[in-house]
């Protein structure tokens, strides 16, 4: 352990952010911290808003970096702070995007954000301009945090049913492709692999590889405990995930074309 430090602005429960820093979310306040010792800068800035899900990095035009917090308050809306000038935050799309329980997903040209709601609702952000695009109701549950997969966006529902949307791209609509029957509430992050196909895990302890261009179900393995973490790829040939479960272990599953 090379450090450790007691932050008094509450409890720590999101991924900190590294830039010029290490950032960190303690309660409602964002604290920038040294690296190599822990020790406290003086920039400490209140949320306007209380953020449960971690923030991303958003790169702008003129490669400024910026700090993206999701609102989970009733109002909703995109915190943005400049850490150069880390004197306020500018707060987007106000009342437009629900409440914002899981995290964000980012297209890797950084021009456009994905954001699930608890409403049910998939939106799409251009970071360019902070423009809203478009909307899609893809269920009537709350969604899990969304993936891109082969240029589309894959996000799971409370209800159990996993939904492969089109992008949306310059500015075009969001559209339904396919959409997969997990057999149980789908709480985490979608897994897309390096072959082009999708894990899913679900609060029953079922772990799904589906295909990316039907939805078709490859693999199905039961487990005795509910998964609530996000499964990560860890061997391509054969693929092997890896991931938590509620029964405290740590499960590794070869996710070949059996049902176990």
């Amino acid at each position: 352990e090379l450090w450790k430090v007691e932050i008094d602005h509450g409890p720590v429960t999101t991924r900190p952010v590294s830039l010029d820093g290490l950032w960190v979310l303690a309660g409602t306040h964002v604290v920038r911290l040294d690296p190599l010792t822990g020790q406290e800068h003086q920039t400490i800035l209140e949320l306007p808003r209380a953020c449960t899900s971690s923030p991303i990095l958003v790169q702008q035009n003129d490669s400024t970096m910026l700090l993206a917090y999701a609102s989970s308050d009733w109002e909703g809306g995109i915190m943005i702070l400049n850490p150069s000038k880390p004197e306020k935050f500018d707060i987007y799309f106000d009342c437009e995007i629900g409440p914002v329980h899981k995290g964000i997903a980012q297209t890797n040209d950084s021009k456009r954000l994905f954001i699930s709601d608890i409403y049910g609702v998939l939106h799409c952000v251009d970071l360019s301009t902070m423009q809203l695009l478009c909307s899609l109701q893809v269920s009537v549950c709350p969604l899990s945090q969304p993936t891109l997969s082969a240029g589309n966006i894959v996000v799971g529902s409370y209800d159990g049913r996993l939904h492969c949307i089109e992008n949306g791209s310059e500015g075009g609509q969001m559209g339904r492709l396919w959409e997969c029957d997990c057999l149980s509430s789908i709480f985490t992050k979608p897994l897309s692999l390096q072959s082009g196909d999708i894990v899913v895990c679900t609060t029953a302890g079922h772990v799904l590889r589906l295909s990316s261009n039907s939805g078709e179900i490859q693999s199905h393995h039961k487990l005795a405990g509910e998964i609530w973490s996000s499964p990560v790829e860890i061997e391509t040939d054969p693929v092997v995930v890896g991931l938590g479960a509620r029964d405290s272990k740590f499960h590794l599953i070869t996710m070949d074309n059996t049902c176990k």
